[in-house]
């Protein structure tokens, strides 16, 4: 009787202790998709840094700083 007793409390032990994983488990899944949502975003921000000017010629002034945020159809440099 003891021992189908101590048999029972392990398995209601091993039930939750797996449970237990499983949710460890779904919460480092969560984890990794957010990290590489976070990586895709940093290549498109990346993508989006380089500048290209539409003509070729020489800066004669810039209106930024490296890591500053430009907006769209901010003028950031005169070409001459």
């Amino acid at each position: 009787m003891a021992q189908s007793k101590a048999q029972a409390r392990a398995a209601s032990t091993s039930s939750q202790q797996i449970a237990l994983i499983e949710a460890r488990a779904k919460a480092a899944e969560a984890d990794v998709q957010r990290a590489t949502a976070a990586v895709e975003q940093a290549k498109l921000n990346l993508e989006r840094a380089i500048v290209r000017a539409p003509v070729d010629g020489i800066v004669s002034k810039k209106s930024v700083e490296p890591g500053q945020m430009a907006q769209a159809g901010q003028s950031l440099m005169a070409l001459v």
